[in-house]
């Protein structure tokens, strides 16, 4: 599961990342990639690699988007998590 605060931002959200079904020992090392899409499904900002260790937030710059609701997407292996994202 994603969970993103603040949500809705201005101009920074963390990236909060729990695999519920999955043993911490699995997501210690995973590298994730995300991606941001806008409301007609087109990429939003360019797809980011992010090396995530389990307990650790990861910082979103969204200062560049327009406002407007996202869809923020991480694919880690065969998994997929999304949530959306709101811009003010």
């Amino acid at each position: 599961m994603i969970t993103l605060f603040p949500n809705p931002t201005l101009d920074r959200s963390y990236i909060n990342i729990s695999w519920e079904n999955m043993p911490r020992t699995k997501v210690k090392d995973k590298t994730f990639t995300l991606h941001v899409f806008d409301k007609d499904g087109r990429e939003a900002m360019p797809e980011q690699m992010i090396n995530f260790h389990y307990g650790m937030l990861q910082s979103l710059d969204v200062t560049a988007l327009p406002k407007g609701e996202y869809k923020v997407q991480l694919n880690a292996d065969q998994e997929v998590q999304e949530t959306s994202l709101v811009k003010e």
